[in-house]
């Protein structure tokens, strides 16, 4: 841990004030729920991460956090640490159901992703990606603190057209007023 950390200062300080972002990355969750238990991912992870998000923070850079699954449970939790950015916030898992983290954390957080890898985009067509589309923005859309953008990596297997749909349909809708 150490050696990552020392790393991470040089990184920072070589940056001279010019990082916006600090995007880490470390999957806390699976589909049903979070790796660990709250308590233990307070006592064995926590600690950590609020040091990485601590220089961070001292060299200006907001802090993105990249982590997969059902993360419902420790969102109070990454919030009171520091995390800007939650990515990439899977509408599948339990507990991530994208009306109630918008109530709920909305104005705390910003969520970055949404559009499922693993449904709509590579699985329908493109007018279903559309509406899928906009069906987020306007759930996630109101007030900011979103980013619209696919869970994941693109499988290569999703249809060129639906990609298409998934930008030109953020695009046009998706646009702060």
């Amino acid at each position: 841990m150490k050696i990552m950390f020392y790393d991470l200062l040089k990184k920072l300080n070589a940056g001279e004030g010019r990082i916006d972002i600090m995007h880490i990355g470390d999957d806390y969750g699976t589909q049903n729920g979070t790796l660990l238990s709250v308590p233990m991912w307070r006592k064995y992870i926590e600690p950590r991460l609020r040091k990485i998000i601590e220089v961070s923070k001292f060299y200006g850079a907001k802090v993105m956090l990249h982590s997969c699954g059902s993360v419902r449970e420790i969102i109070p939790d990454l919030i009171r640490v520091g995390i800007d950015i939650l990515d990439v916030v899977q509408p599948e898992p339990k507990g991530m159901d994208l009306k109630e983290l918008k109530s709920d954390f909305g104005d705390e957080i910003v969520y970055h992703g949404t559009i499922s890898v693993a449904g709509t985009l590579t699985r329908g067509c493109a007018g279903e990606v559309m509406e899928e589309v906009k069906r987020i923005i306007s759930i996630m859309a109101p007030g900011g603190g979103f980013v619209l953008a696919p869970t994941h990596t693109i499988l290569p297997e999703t249809p060129l057209e639906n990609i298409i749909a998934l930008y030109e349909t953020g695009y046009k809708y998706g646009k702060c007023k």
